[in-house]
C-alpha cells in the first residue's frame, strides 16, 4: 500500500508567490515528518506548471530536501547566496530557522513550514491509497488522522500493519502514537538527543497541552521554564513558540510518546506533578482542566465534586459543552449517573437529542426514586428531546403548563424549555405563541450568567425579527449579543443568512465558510437549514446551479442523519425550488412528479405547518412556471392572506411574487406588475434584497416594465432608490445587459448623494462594512472601541440618508466612495 503527498492548494499559492516575493522557504520538521517527500512534490509540481513565458521572468529556485545532511561549508555558501539574493530556496531543516536570518525576516522574506502543516489530510489519504480497500470508510481514515495528528512516519507503519494482515477497522479503533515502532523511531529521533535535564523536563510538562511558561514553573518548582522550551523549540521541530507569547506548543504525537516514557520511567516525580497541576488549575477557576488532571492523578471522586459544583457554570455559562461531555464520558459510569441531567443537557445543547435520551434512559433504570430538583430536571430536559424528535404535539400545551408550574426552577432548565416551546411554535408558524416563548427565555436570562444561552436569545430572536421582515432589528440583536464558547458558529450563520437576505454576498460568504469549517453539530433543525441554504445559495452565484446543487445533495445526506426526516425534507423542498428558480425545470427529468410526491407526503405525515407551507410555495412556483398558473394562484393565496395576517413579510414577499409571475403567465401584465413592485417594495425596503434578485426566471416576463418603472421612480427617497438597486440587481443577475445602462444613468438623487463627505475614520469603517467585516471585528482592526464603531456608523447612516448597512455600502459605490 503506498501513501502519497500531495502539496496542499495553499501551499502551491505560496510556492508560486514566492517566485516574485521572498527569498527563502523553511520547511522546518523533524524526521519522519514527510517534509523531504513534500519538496519533492512541490518541486515537481512548480515546474509542471510553469508556462515557457513565466520561466523567463522567474528567479532560478532551487530545493534543498536535506539541508541539515549538507556540509558546513556548502550550507555557509547557501546563506550568502541567500543574503545576496542571487537565488531563491526551499529547504528543509529539522530545527526552526538553525542559522540567523532576521535581516530577510524583517524584510518578510522568509516563510516557515511547519509540522503542523505537513500534517496529511483526508484529501491526501482518500487519493494516496493505492489500491485502495474496498472496507475503508471515512470514519476509519478520519479515526486514524485524529490519532495520528497527520504524521506522515505513522501511516507509514499503519501501512506495514496493513500489509501484515491487520485490517482499517481494527486499526482505526486500536492504533496509538506509541506504537511500539513509532515510540523507537521518536526517542531515537528526537527524545534521546536531548540533555538528560531538558529531556526530564519536557517528560513532566508535555501531558498538559499548550504550555504555558508561569504555570509550567509552578507545577515543576523550577524558574527556568521559558529557557527549557525556548531551548526544546531550538532543538527538535516538534515544539515551537506560538508567536511572540509565553506560551509553547507540543506537537501531540510528540506530546503523548513523551507522557509514555515519565509513565514508565518516572512515575513518581509524575504523579507529584500532576497533583501539583491540579492545584493550580483550581485556583485559577479552570475546573474542566482540574477535574482531568484530578482523574488522571487517579482522585475520581475529586474530579467528579468538581464537574458537579462547576456544571452550570461550565455548560449553560461558558458554552464549553464539547469538552464537558469528553471529560465526562471518561468518568466510570456510576459517577458518571450523578451527573445523568448535566451530561443529557450539554448532548442537547451539542443537539445530539438521542444522547441525552439515552442518558436519561440509563439512567433511569439505576435510580428508582429523584430528588424534586432532580425530577424537575428530567421534565425539562423531556421537553427539548421532544422537540428533537419533531414531537411537536407534545410541548406547546404540555411546556407552557410546566413553566407556569415551575416559576422558581433554575433558571437554565426554564430556559431551554422556552426554547424547545420557541422553536416548536416557530416550525408550526405560530408566531404570537413564538413570541411570549422568546419573552420567556429573555426573563430567564435576566437571573443568570450565560454568554452561551445569550447567543441562543440573539439567534431566537434574529429568526423571529427576519420573519417580520424587521432585518434591521435582526441585525441589531446578533451584532448586541455577548455570546462566547460553542453557540459562537450558530451566530455567524445567522450573521451569514441575513447578509445574504439583505445582497450583501462579500459578507455572507466570509461568515459561513468560517461557519462550515467548524462543527456542524451545534444547534437545530432550523439553523442546519439555515447554514445550508446560505452555502448553496452563495454556490450558485459563484459557480452556477448545477455546483450549488451538488453541494445540496452532500447537504440532505448529512442533514438527515443529524436531524432526521424533517431536516431532509426541508432541504429538498429548497433544492427543487433552486432548481426552478434556475431555469433547470425544463432540464430536469421528473421535477414535476417529485414535486408532487414530496408535497403529497409532507401534507399526510407532517410533521410542521412550516414545512407544508414551503412545500405549497414550491408546487405553486412550479405551477407558476409551467401551465397551471390558476393552479399557483389558488395555492398561494391562502399563504399570502395567513402570512399577511401574521406580519410575515418574508413569506408574503415570496407568495407575491409567485402570484405576480403566475398572472403574467395569464396574461394579466398590469396587475402583475402591480403586485410584484408592491412586494419588492416591501421587501426591498426591509433588506430582503437577496432573495428577491433571486427571482429572475418567475419575474423574467415583468423585467423590462420593472426596469421601467424603477427608471421613473428616481425621487431623492432612500428608500426609493433601494429599489431601484434592487430592480437593477435583479435585471443584472438575469443577463440583462441594458441595466447597466439604466442604473449609471445619473438622477437627482446621485447629486445631492455626491456631496457626502465622510472622515477619514468613516471611509475605513464603511470599507470595513464592504469587505463584510461585523462591528466587533472593524473595532479589532481599527484598535477602536465597540461603541466608537457604533457612533461611526450611525454618522454614516445619518450622511447617507438610509437605514442599513447596505443601503450605506450601495449608495457608496454609486458615488464612487468605495470601489466596485
Amino acid at each position: 500500500m503506498n501513501f502519497q503527498i500531495a502539496p496542499s492548494a495553499s501551499h502551491l499559492e505560496t510556492i508560486r508567490s514566492f517566485a516574485f516575493g521572498p527569498l527563502l522557504v523553511f520547511v522546518s520538521a523533524p524526521e519522519g515528518s514527510g517534509k523531504a517527500e513534500w519538496i519533492e512534490g512541490v518541486r515537481q509540481q512548480f515546474g509542471q506548471s510553469k508556462g515557457a513565458a513565466e520561466q523567463d521572468s522567474f528567479q532560478p529556485i532551487e530545493f534543498i530536501p536535506d539541508f541539515d545532511n549538507r556540509p558546513a561549508s556548502v550550507r555557509d555558501e547557501i546563506c550568502r547566496s541567500i543574503e545576496c539574493a542571487q537565488c531563491r530556496y526551499v529547504l528543509a531543516t529539522s530545527q526552526p530557522q538553525p542559522f540567523d536570518f532576521s535581516r530577510l525576516d524583517k524584510m518578510g522574506r522568509v516563510i516557515e513550514i511547519d509540522v503542523t502543516q505537513l500534517a496529511l489530510r483526508f484529501e491526501d489519504l482518500v487519493l494516496g491509497i493505492e489500491p485502495r480497500p474496498t472496507t475503508v470508510t471515512k470514519r476509519h481514515i478520519s479515526s486514524l488522522l485524529d490519532r495520528t495528528a497527520g504524521w506522515r512516519y505513522a501511516w507509514e507503519i499503519i501501512a506495514r500493519e496493513i500489509e501484515g494482515g491487520r485490517s482499517f477497522a481494527e486499526l482505526a479503533d486500536r492504533f496509538h502514537r506509541t506504537h511500539p515502532k513509532l515510540l523507537r523511531f521518536i526517542e531515537a529521533t528526537a527524545v534521546n538527543t536531548l540533555q538528560e535535564d531538558l529531556r526530564n523536563f519536557l517528560m513532566k510538562v508535555a501531558q498538559f497541552g499548550p504550555i504555558d511558561v508561569d504555570f509550567a514553573n509552578q507545577i515543576t518548582r523550577r524558574s527556568d521554564a521559558f529557557l527549557c522550551l525556548d531551548q526544546a523549540s531550538k532543538a527538535t521541530g516538534f515544539v515551537r513558540r506560538d508567536g511572540g507569547s509565553r506560551t509553547f506548543w507540543i506537537h501531540p504525537v510528540f506530546r503523548e510518546v513523551l507522557t509514555d516514557l515519565a509513565e514508565r520511567e518516572m512515575p513518581v516525580e509524575l504523579q507529584e506533578v500532576r497533583l501539583q497541576a491540579a492545584h493550580v488549575y483550581e485556583i485559577r477557576s479552570d475546573w474542566l482542566a482540574a477535574a482531568r488532571v484530578w482523574q488522571l492523578a487517579g482522585d475520581t471522586d475529586r474530579a467528579l465534586r468538581l464537574l458537579t459544583e462547576h456544571a452550570d457554570e461550565l455548560v449553560a455559562g461558558k458554552g464549553e459543552i464539547a469538552s464537558f461531555r469528553a471529560m465526562t464520558r471518561s468518568l466510570p459510569s456510576s459517577s458518571a449517573a450523578a451527573l445523568a441531567s448535566e451530561i443529557a443537557l450539554g448532548a442537547v445543547f451539542a443537539g445530539d437529542f438521542a444522547g441525552a435520551a439515552a442518558m436519561l434512559e440509563e439512567t433511569g433504570q439505576r435510580v428508582d426514586t429523584y430528588s424534586q430538583q432532580e425530577e424537575i430536571r428530567r421534565e425539562a430536559l423531556n421537553f427539548v428531546i421532544d422537540f428533537g424528535f419533531e414531537q411537536f404535539e407534545n410541548i406547546e400545551p404540555l411546556a407552557n403548563d410546566w413553566l407556569m408550574k415551575h416559576p422558581t426552577a433554575e433558571p437554565r432548565f426554564r430556559a431551554i424549555v422556552a426554547a424547545s416551546l420557541f422553536f416548536s411554535c416557530f416550525a408550526d408558524n405560530k408566531l404570537n405563541s413564538a413570541k411570549r416563548a422568546l419573552e420567556a427565555f429573555r426573563l430567564c436570562l435576566k437571573q443568570m450568567k450565560s454568554p452561551f444561552l445569550n447567543g441562543w436569545l440573539a439567534i431566537m430572536s434574529a429568526l423571529e425579527r427576519k420573519e417580520v421582515g424587521d432585518i434591521s432589528a435582526a441585525e441589531r440583536a446578533l451584532e448586541e449579543s455577548s455570546s462566547i464558547g460553542a453557540i459562537l458558529p450558530a451566530v455567524e450563520v445567522a450573521r451569514a443568512h441575513l447578509a445574504w437576505l439583505v445582497g450583501d454576498v462579500a459578507r455572507s460568504k466570509h461568515l459561513i465558510s468560517r461557519y462550515m469549517q467548524s462543527s456542524l453539530q451545534h444547534g437545530t433543525v432550523e439553523l442546519a437549514l439555515l447554514a445550508w441554504e446560505t452555502a448553496i445559495n452563495l454556490e450558485a452565484i459563484e459557480n452556477g446551479a448545477a455546483a450549488a446543487l451538488a453541494m445540496a445533495e452532500e447537504a440532505e445526506s448529512w442533514i438527515e442523519v443529524v436531524h432526521g426526516d424533517r431536516g431532509r425534507k426541508s432541504l429538498r423542498v429548497f433544492s427543487l425550488s433552486l432548481m426552478l428558480r434556475s431555469g433547470m425545470r425544463q432540464t430536469t427529468r421528473g421535477i414535476g412528479a417529485e414535486i408532487d410526491l414530496l408535497s403529497s407526503s409532507i401534507e399526510l405525515f407532517g410533521p410542521s405547518r412550516r414545512l407544508l407551507e414551503s412545500s405549497k410555495l414550491l408546487r405553486a412556483r412550479y405551477a407558476a412556471l409551467g401551465l397551471y398558473p390558476r393552479q399557483a394562484i389558488s395555492d398561494v393565496q391562502p399563504i399570502i392572506r395567513e402570512s399577511l395576517q401574521q406580519s410575515r413579510l418574508l413569506v408574503w414577499c415570496e407568495a407575491s411574487l409567485i402570484y405576480a409571475g403566475a398572472l403574467v403567465r395569464m396574461g394579466q401584465q398590469e396587475r402583475a406588475l402591480r403586485i410584484a413592485w408592491n412586494a419588492i417594495a416591501k421587501g426591498a425596503a426591509s433588506g430582503l434584497q437577496g432573495t428577491i434578485c433571486s427571482e429572475g426566471i418567475l419575474l423574467a416576463p415583468l423585467l423590462d416594465d420593472l426596469m421601467d418603472r424603477a427608471e421613473l421612480e428616481n425621487g431623492d427617497d432612500s428608500d426609493e432608490a433601494i429599489v431601484r438597486e434592487t430592480v437593477f440587481e435583479l435585471a443584472r443577475r438575469s443577463g440583462r445587459k441594458k441595466s447597466f445602462l439604466r442604473a449609471s444613468e445619473p438622477s437627482a438623487s446621485d447629486e445631492i448623494e455626491a456631496d457626502v463627505r465622510l472622515t477619514a475614520a468613516e471611509q475605513h469603517v464603511l470599507e470595513l462594512v464592504a469587505a463584510g467585516a461585523s462591528n466587533s471585528e472593524i473595532g479589532e482592526r481599527l484598535l477602536i472601541k465597540l461603541s466608537t464603531v457604533k457612533w461611526h456608523m450611525q454618522n454614516i447612516l445619518r450622511k447617507f440618508d438610509v437605514t442599513s448597512r447596505t443601503a450605506a455600502v450601495a449608495q457608496a459605490r454609486r458615488i464612487g466612495l468605495l470601489a466596485g
